[in-house]
């Protein structure tokens, strides 16, 4: 254990071993256990419009952004964007006024990571909704970065988001790593040129996360020790 202390406690004076200098963490079905009710709201949402929403679309839906424009374009909605975006935002905090419930490990890895990377929130919610959650979740102190899709021109897949969240953070992309559980976050992190660490949620668990450079069940198992073996992973593929 001592070994693994004193490794660890020295790499920020070997960047060149240990080249990961912030984490950039998505929001939903990871840091906090919400994918349902966006399921639901999208569900009750559609239904106005007379669209039924089937669970085969739930994985289209995982970690996209701009669900107004998504709507119109995939399920043919017609109404303005405000209007959609609106109702969307109305129906979500009706369903998450109980309480949002933090996912196994998050609050400890948040506060675990702080202490030594540069910390960003990257989500294709919008901004006004990501602080409400990270205060929520006791753990605004620890980021130094909130990243809203409405910040962005382009939602995930695209990675916009993630690029802009490095960019507040000050750090080169090559140096951060992303923590997703969704297969359209996973694609946004490889496309800004990140490492990335996929951590699939209960619904997202036959995804692909193929293009990952280490995948682990929960963030009850993230340690230093976990982001030290994806760095090994990436210098061996």
């Amino acid at each position: 254990m001592h070994h693994e202390q004193q490794r660890f406690r020295t790499y920020p004076e070997t960047p060149e071993s240990f080249p990961i200098e912030a984490a950039i963490f998505d929001l939903d079905g990871l840091l906090v256990d919400t994918e349902e009710l966006w399921f639901e709201t999208c569900q009750r949402v559609l239904s106005e419009y007379g669209v039924r929403m089937q669970e085969k679309h739930r994985i289209e839906l995982m970690g996209r952004g701009k669900l107004s424009s998504f709507f119109v374009e995939r399920f043919g909605v017609q109404d303005s964007l405000k209007s959609i975006s609106e109702k969307i935002w109305g129906t979500f905090l009706n369903l998450a006024e109980a309480g949002l419930k933090p996912m196994p490990g998050a609050v400890k890895s948040v506060k675990l990571l702080s202490s030594r990377l540069e910390l960003g929130v990257a989500s294709s919610a919008h901004t006004n909704y990501v602080e409400m959650v990270i205060n929520q979740l006791g753990v605004k102190k620890h980021f130094k970065a909130l990243i809203g899709g409405d910040q962005v021109e382009k939602a995930k897949p695209a990675p916009d988001v993630f690029l802009k969240t490095a960019a507040l953070l000050r750090v080169d992309p090559k140096h951060c790593v992303v923590l997703e559980d969704s297969p359209n976050g996973l694609a946004a992190a490889k496309a800004a040129n990140m490492f990335c660490l996929a951590v699939p949620n209960r619904y997202l668990q036959d995804g692909d996360f193929s293009q990952a450079d280490l995948q682990i069940p929960s963030l009850e198992s993230l340690d230093f020790e976990t982001l030290q073996l994806l760095v090994d992973s990436r210098i061996k593929n």
